[in-house]
């Protein structure tokens, strides 16, 4: 499940009714959904959610499974997320350090860019074997995925603040921070340090290490990650782990033009 908010009690206008649908569907892409379970979810008449499921199937957004009337995401998808990353400089210039990365742990590394209040995966390297996964385009929550913390301790001090009151504080493990006040001091550790831990808070059989990337302005726009089971990081990995993100940040927010925070630099990679 991912972190996003929804919190709009007005009536939906029809753009939101098709969004809200399709990120259902992709909630649920391993069991798919009825019309009727869509229509109850959503909270709109039966025949208007067929309507709309008609038109996204005419244009391949959704499927419909035949032996059990089952909507899942459509093919159409693919060809929007593949014109979105390949107009992006980011994706291109991380993917050779995502490489690199995976290569020199055999975890999986990936690429997440700050949308505006989520943090979205948009490259991938490698794959791990645990009861989870992490695709183009999955929406890690803010406030327990390692890269959303990273993002979220880089943000102005008002963005930051406005997101800490604004976020749904889900509990995915018995880990997952829900304290507003616990996930700021943890932000501020993080700022001073410049890497990001997911100790379990996400999935429970999985640690993730994360560190931020910045533009020329001096912004966080994304970050880099490691994500792996937990059974296999311990203290010397973990320590290891965090020299690599610290260096591949800063190898690509220069490669980028961009502005790595002065203080970071001091720290040993």
């Amino acid at each position: 499940m991912s972190a996003l908010v929804w919190y709009n009690q007005s009536p939906m206008t029809s753009i939101e009714k098709v969004y809200r649908i399709l990120e259902l569907l992709r909630r649920h892409y391993n069991t798919g959904l009825t019309n009727k379970e869509l229509s109850n979810r959503l909270k709109i008449p039966s025949s208007t959610c067929y309507r709309i499921m008609k038109s996204l199937k005419k244009f391949d957004f959704v499927s419909q499974r035949k032996v059990d009337k089952r909507f899942f995401l459509g093919f159409s998808h693919l060809r929007f997320a593949d014109a979105l990353v390949g107009g992006m400089d980011v994706p291109a210039i991380c993917l050779p350090h995502l490489e690199r990365l995976h290569d020199s742990t055999k975890d999986t590394t990936f690429l997440t860019v700050f949308s505006g209040q989520h943090s979205i995966v948009v490259d991938i390297c490698g794959n791990i074997n645990v009861l989870m996964s992490i695709a183009r385009g999955e929406v890690m929550p803010m406030h327990c995925a390692a890269s959303g913390k990273a993002i979220l301790a880089f943000l102005p001090e008002a963005e930051k603040s406005a997101l800490l009151e604004t976020l749904d504080y889900h509990v995915f493990t018995d880990r997952t921070i829900t304290d507003p006040a616990e996930l700021k001091k943890q932000l501020g550790k993080i700022h001073e340090s410049g890497v990001a831990f997911n100790f379990r808070e996400f999935h429970p059989d999985t640690v993730a290490i994360s560190s931020p990337i910045f533009s020329r302005q001096g912004n966080v726009i994304g970050a880099i990650g490691i994500v792996g089971r937990a059974d296999g990081f311990d203290a010397a990995t973990t320590e290891t782990y965090t020299g690599l993100m610290l260096a591949t940040s800063r190898e690509i927010t220069e490669e980028l033009g961009g502005t790595y925070p002065a203080w970071l630099k001091q720290w040993p990679t």
